[in-house]
């Protein structure tokens, strides 16, 4: 075995706690464009729904809200686009990812079905401890 001395050892920086991986309380902006707050909750709506809905249900559904649709669909064109299905008008969701990290930094993800029910679990299982 060869004696190696420390002075010929390659200097090796010290890594840092979490090695470069986002944690979740570290505020790191997606990128742009900034729906807002309203919008996220918008998309969060369609992604949960197949990322694929009708103009028409959407406008119902969001413009009593007070979000224009059709505006929307174009500032954050080719993120989210109108097309034609069987002659219907139908708003897609082209990039989850991106909506995604928007509704992790609004505090909007949507859980999984198995999630939630643990969720609801959690929560029926609290109640019910705290009735007796």
């Amino acid at each position: 075995m060869r004696n190696i001395r420390k002075d010929s050892m390659p200097k090796i920086k010290k890594v840092s706690q979490n090695c470069g991986v986002p944690v979740k309380s570290q505020t790191i902006s997606p990128k742009a464009p900034d729906p807002t707050y309203e919008v996220t909750k918008f998309l969060s709506w369609l992604k949960k729904r197949g990322a694929v809905r009708k103009l028409n249900e959407c406008k119902k559904k969001w413009e009593n809200e007070g979000l224009n649709i059709e505006s929307i669909i174009k500032l954050l064109s080719p993120y989210l686009c109108k097309y034609t299905y069987k002659s219907e008008a139908v708003v897609n969701l082209e990039d989850k990812v991106w909506a995604d990290q928007w509704m992790s930094h609004y505090n909007l993800e949507v859980p999984h079905h198995r999630h939630k029910k643990a969720i609801e679990k959690i929560i029926s299982d609290t109640e019910k401890k705290t009735k007796v």
